[in-house]
């Protein structure tokens, strides 16, 4: 049976002054905190408070060895604009996830791991975490001559 991991989080969003002369502000996510408090979007002035939720799943390990073998292991929110407010799409610790959802329509922005989900996120990493063999390319000499003779 598969291993889950979940977590209830806050994720932080700050209302900035935008140096666009087409925007009045923009919004950046400013951290995570693990909740259990936060089940509706609240605001408070220039912040804003989404919960969320983090998932571990097997096969984005990959992804997650890349974010914990990093000198800062980050926590990545990928978001769209709705209403010109943030609506969280994905919160996650891999790497590879958070790529493939920059390289779509949302902004990712990645800010450091809450410490208290570090010792959980590491143990999950370090039972599931199998590197592959590297393999050696060999030339094959046949292949090579049949190829020259073409």
């Amino acid at each position: 049976m598969k291993k889950k991991v979940r977590w209830s989080i806050a994720v932080v969003f700050e209302q900035i002054e935008s140096n666009s002369k087409w925007l009045s502000h923009q919004w950046r996510c400013v951290g995570v905190a693990p909740s259990h408090s936060i089940d509706s979007v609240t605001s408070s002035g220039a912040f804003l408070f989404h919960p969320s939720h983090i998932e571990l799943h097997e096969d984005e390990v990959d992804g997650y060895f890349h974010n914990i073998s990093a000198q800062r292991v980050k926590c990545f929110a990928a978001y769209s604009l709705e209403n010109d407010r943030p609506v969280i799409q994905c919160t996650t610790f891999s790497w590879d996830l958070a790529d493939s959802y920059g390289q779509g329509e949302c902004t990712v922005d990645a800010v450091p791991l809450p410490a208290e989900l570090y010792p959980e996120f590491e143990a999950f990493v370090l039972e599931h975490y199998c590197p592959q063999p590297r393999k050696k390319r060999r030339n094959s000499p046949q292949k090579a001559s049949a190829e020259a003779h073409l």
